[in-house]
């Protein structure tokens, strides 16, 4: 496999092709736009993503674009299919090194001064930290930003009137007029295609295999736009169509000014968002890690002084007016801490109301003083506490907005590891004051907070409002804990919002954390998407006679092609039969069995279900068939039947009684017996214990979980002894 830098020579080499506009422009087209109803047949592993055209639109920006013709419109399909292979390879260029740095950081003694400089110059080197590429997935992650701008920036629309000429009300105004216009445009791509609602291929007169195949989509762009008159062979196409469909095509990307609007503001946004391409601007970008003037400035002025621009990415400029206020204000060493201000109270309350999706209000705790045993006070963001159970959150966007993704050097690298491991020994200090029992609480008013039981366990995560993904894979490369400390999960506000989408209560949230904190030394994924979609297809459980497993972004973009359809309204539309996480694993009988345990009142229920879920599905179908068929054969005979399963990787035992009477005394009785003697019998550490009336309609009726020690016990003993033939003879009626 090629090194980095040469893959990058070669890029930056192509697009000084002659023509490699016009390529760029059938790429762009193909890349991002294609008909929703037919998202999951896309194979995004054949397409690139915005990071990657961003790459190449960087490259591009080096010196004035050539508008100039190829020699022969051909010459097109060699450029694009050059661009795809050139990033595909970049690709697995930056995951070989990753994942090698991955690898190395898990070694015994990665700690070390060596292993640490080693890690932070990967990132210096690959600019991984600074311009996130690869890893984000393809461009149908859009996030619909306008929707969290005005409440990220109310109350600061008076410092960017003052200071940038608009507000954010004003620029969201203008994107829209953008993305309108643009759209008009676009509908001129397919339109021949879809064209009496039906496949127009029958009427072409080549085959599949002629280079002439692949301009059949554009056919409405060889001749002037909406011009009655079609030529449909493009083997006869002219010079003239030729330089139609050149001019065209680039037109569907381009605005006039006047577009924009006429309002004072106007100006003003287009001075903050616009790179004039003729400038040479972007000559310092040359690496993937490297500042791109396109990142921050999508809109490129095509002519000095002129009134065409060309957007060849419009849906960044919400992603970009959501970053870069922060960015300008942070700036204004007056108004520095007053942003920081605003970015934090917005993180809690948006985090805040993410949360209350799965928690009800009383599980929610903001602000909460921690007086610990020895005298001392925490302050908690939040916490939410169900059972013996806790989460604690910690929205540190303030300190991460200071570190500039932009600036690639070394100090910026060793301040962002500062600031996540900051936040790290920062929750630690929580969990452990949470978890002694002798800590007191008291809410933002100064009122004692009393906890219906103890808390056993606290779970820790991180959240940020920039919109980074790669904090997940990041933070655990540049934490540093104890062998039996937990680890935390990072993510960013708008991944948690998809992740409360799925883990739709708590106790499936808290599964899924407990499993990946328990799990982040075994699977490794560049984002959290990517843990996610692989959680929801096959669970984040070890795999036998593996050590490690890395997920596959395939999974990140699952989630894409599931969630965003739903976000928008579309998810009708989408032929579910190819949706992985839509056909994922279920079972109802199961399913029925957690969701009684959920509302029930047992102070252990979430202990309870995190065992369930610990098992494999394929054990569960297995087990449901069996206690499913016992249920009728007890209806049938009229007698009592129990079964048991032992999953000795887990150290627990399930079992389950039916009764043909309904006498709860009895069931309890023979139920208890039964559970004490085979937990015993096999020496687990817990037990589960279901008891079922034959004729009930519930799951189960009566719930018993054993988690005391094992401990040897003569009469215990004795007992399985006695008892050890009956029993297993019972068990095989």
């Amino acid at each position: 496999m090629r090194k980095t830098e040469s893959i990058l020579d070669d890029l930056n080499n192509l697009v000084r092709s002659k023509g490699y506009i016009y390529a760029l422009c059938m790429l762009i087209l193909e890349e991002f736009h294609y008909d929703i109803e037919h998202l999951h047949d896309v194979n995004y592993k054949d397409h690139l993503g915005i990071q990657e055209v961003s790459l190449l639109v960087g490259f591009l920006l080096h010196k004035p674009i050539d508008f100039s013709y190829p020699t022969h419109p051909s010459y097109l399909l060699r450029l694009k299919k050059a661009s795809i292979e050139l990033m595909k390879e970049l690709e697995q260029s930056l995951i070989r090194d990753n994942q090698e740095t991955i690898k190395q950081s898990l070694q015994k003694g990665s700690a070390s001064r060596e292993a640490e400089v080693k890690q932070l110059n990967f990132f210096v080197k690959e600019g991984s930290i600074v311009e996130p590429i690869i890893y984000s997935g393809n461009g149908t992650r859009l996030y619909p930003y306008d929707t969290l701008l005005k409440a990220k920036y109310e109350n600061d629309e008076d410092w960017l009137a003052h200071n940038c000429g608009f507000t954010i009300t004003q620029a969201i105004k203008i994107i829209n007029r953008i993305q309108d216009k643009l759209h008009k445009n676009f509908k001129h791509f397919y339109s021949f295609m879809m064209k009496g609602k039906r496949n127009r291929t029958e009427d072409f007169n080549v085959g599949p295999d002629a280079w002439q195949y692949d301009f059949y989509p554009y056919l409405d762009l060889f001749n002037e736009i909406d011009s009655e008159t079609k030529q449909t062979d493009i083997s006869q196409m002219s010079e003239k169509n030729w330089e139609a469909f050149y001019k065209n095509i680039l037109n569907l990307f381009v605005l006039h000014r006047d577009d924009f609007g006429q309002e004072d503001f106007v100006e003003a946004f287009l001075q903050k968002f616009t790179t004039d391409q003729v400038a040479e601007y972007n000559t310092q970008f040359n690496s993937v890690g490297d500042f791109n003037y396109f990142r921050t400035r999508p809109i490129l002025l095509l002519e000095p002084n002129g009134k065409r621009y060309f957007i060849p990415l419009s849906f960044m400029l919400y992603a970009i007016l959501y970053e870069a206020p922060t960015e300008w204000m942070v700036e204004d060493k007056a108004y520095r801490s007053t942003i920081m201000d605003h970015t934090a109270e917005f993180g809690n309350n948006l985090t805040c109301h993410l949360l209350s999706n799965i928690y009800y209000p009383e599980q929610m705790l903001r602000n909460v003083t921690v007086k610990c045993e020895d005298g001392n006070t925490q302050k908690i963001d939040i916490i939410c506490v169900i059972n013996n159970k806790a989460l604690c959150v910690q929205v540190r966007s303030d300190r991460i907005t200071e570190i500039s993704r932009y600036d690639n050097n070394r100090e910026v690298l060793l301040e962002f590891k500062r600031a996540i491991q900051e936040i790290y020994n920062t929750g630690l200090n929580h969990r452990k004051s949470l978890l002694n029992c002798n800590s007191e609480l008291f809410d933002q008013e100064g009122n004692p907070i009393i906890l219906s039981q103890p808390i056993d366990e606290v779970f820790l995560m991180g959240v940020t409002t920039k919109n980074y993904p790669t904090i997940t894979h990041q933070a655990h490369l540049f934490l540093r804990k104890k062998e039996d400390d937990p680890f935390p999960v990072f993510t960013t506000i708008f991944e948690l919002e998809i992740l409360l989408h799925y883990m739709k209560n708590p106790f499936l949230l808290l599964y899924y954390l407990r499993q990946r904190s328990k799990l982040t030394n075994y699977f490794i994924a560049t984002e959290e998407m990517a843990y996610l979609g692989y959680h929801l297809c096959h669970k984040l459980q070890t795999i036998p006679d593996t050590n490690e497993v890395f997920i596959d972004n395939i999974y990140a973009q699952y989630i894409d092609q599931n969630y965003y359809p739903f976000k928008f309204g579309v998810d009708k539309w989408i032929d579910e039969s190819k949706d992985p996480i839509k056909n994922r694993w279920h079972n109802p009988w199961f399913e029925r069995i957690c969701k009684q345990i959920k509302r029930s009142q047992d102070p252990d229920k979430i202990d309870i279900l995190f065992h369930l879920f610990d098992i494999r599905p394929m054990s569960v179908d297995r087990i449901v068939s069996r206690m499913r068929d016992l249920k009728e054969e007890v209806k049938k005979d009229k007698e009592i039947s129990y079964t048991s399963a032992y999953i000795s990787t887990e150290k627990l035992g399930l079992s389950y009684f039916v009764a043909p009477s309904e006498s709860i005394v009895e069931l309890s009785t023979k139920l208890n017996d039964y559970c004490n003697l085979h937990k015993y019998m096999h020496q687990a550490q817990y037990w589960i214990g279901l008891g079922n009336f034959a004729f009930s309609n519930r799951p189960y009726d009566l719930l018993i979980y054993r988690k005391d020690p094992w401990v040897q016990d003569k009469k215990m003993s004795k007992e399985v002894k006695k008892r050890r033939f009956s029993l297993d003879r019972d068990q095989n009626k």
